[in-house]
This record gives structure tokens, C-alpha cells and sequence, in this order.
């Protein structure tokens, strides 16, 4: 283009472009407005004209990851009931092996006590003839 117009031998006249009805919006051309217009002045896409459109939308973070958050979401929800579970089994081992305990205790005392009574009740019969 540089070139061309250096070595022509006639001159290029502009063409002229009707600015003024150049950006006019119509139905066939509604207005347009990039979604980073309105990103960093905060401004909310419902205030912008009727019909218009916008481009470059980019995606929250839920549209773009839905899929993977919902699979995060029901994983932590399977390892919270789980970790629940184990809690509860836990609690309820530890009250069985108090009972468990209790119970041997009461074995071992038994078992102190019992060869003792035997060997009372064989004084006593000796000595009662």
C-alpha cells in the first residue's frame, strides 16, 4: 500500500464513510458492547439498551466448572457421611468394650471369691460332721 501510493501516478482520494448513520443501530444491526466495557466500571448489564447484545461473555466459574464441582461437591458429601459413620462405630466399639470390661471385672472377682466359698463350705463341713 506504502509503495503504491508512493510511485502512483495518480492520487488516491479517500473514500468517504456517512459517520453519522454508520453506527445508527437497526434491527438488523442492534447495538453491540464487549462484556469488558462493562467489567471493570461495575456496570450492570440490565441498564444497557433494549435489543442490544453483548460479546466476549466469559463464563463464571460455575459454567465453566459445573460438572466438576457438583462431583466435588457429592465426594465431600460421600467422605462426610463416611467419616460420620466411622465416628459413630467408634463411639459405640468403645462403649461395648467398657461393657466388655465391666464384665471381666466382674468375672475376675468372681473367680477370686468362688474358690474361697468352696473352701469355707468344706471347713464348715468338716467341722459340723
Amino acid at each position: 500500500m506504502g509503495l503504491r501510493t508512493a510511485f502512483a501516478s495518480q492520487p488516491i482520494h479517500p473514500v468517504r464513510i456517512d459517520v453519522e448513520h454508520a453506527d445508527a443501530p437497526t434491527k438488523t444491526n442492534p447495538p453491540m458492547f464487549a462484556w469488558r466495557q462493562f467489567n471493570p466500571w461495575n456496570i450492570d448489564e440490565k441498564r444497557q439498551p433494549q435489543g442490544s447484545q453483548v460479546k466476549y461473555r466469559e463464563k463464571s466459574t460455575w459454567e465453566t466448572y459445573q460438572n466438576e464441582l457438583i462431583s466435588v461437591g457429592i465426594l465431600v458429601l460421600l467422605l462426610v457421611f463416611f467419616i460420620a459413620y466411622l465416628l459413630i462405630q467408634r463411639k459405640l466399639r468403645m462403649l461395648e468394650e467398657a461393657k466388655s470390661q465391666k464384665l471381666r471385672e466382674e468375672l475376675a472377682r468372681i473367680s477370686r471369691v468362688l474358690p474361697m466359698r468352696e473352701i469355707t463350705a468344706s471347713i464348715c463341713t468338716k467341722l459340723n460332721f
